[in-house]
């Protein structure tokens, strides 16, 4: 029942949108889209993030960039200490939720889940 969000819709939301993301691993990450295309995020780091960048249960900051793809998706990309995370993601929304996969062809994608608020 999830909907893709269009370009035109993405370029509504993102702007100045504070973002709220769950890992696989369990952790809470957080920032703001500046207008500028850059952030600062922050990480409860409770599962990790990515490659054990500070170690689990270990909270850690990195500043980022986004940016809208030509072929819709989200794209960050954060330098946490000790490595970097880069992904693009398309956009579904679900009631008043938000999901990004990686691929739209791979029925078997795992669905990450965002929160955006303004």
């Amino acid at each position: 029942g999830a909907v893709q969000l269009s370009a035109s819709e993405l370029r509504a939301l993102l702007p100045g949108a504070k973002v709220k993301n769950l890992t696989r691993q369990g952790s809470t990450r957080y920032w703001t889209n500046d207008s500028s295309g850059e952030f600062v995020a922050s990480t409860d780091g409770k599962g990790g993030h990515g490659r054990a960048v500070a170690g689990v249960g270990r909270s850690n900051t990195g500043v980022g960039t986004w940016h809208l793809a030509d072929n819709g998706t989200y794209c960050v990309q954060i330098e946490w200490k000790g490595s970097t995370e880069q992904w693009c993601r398309y956009i579904f929304r679900m009631e008043n939720k938000y999901y990004g996969v990686k691929s739209l062809k791979d029925g078997a994608a795992v669905a990450y889940e965002y929160d955006f608020t303004k």
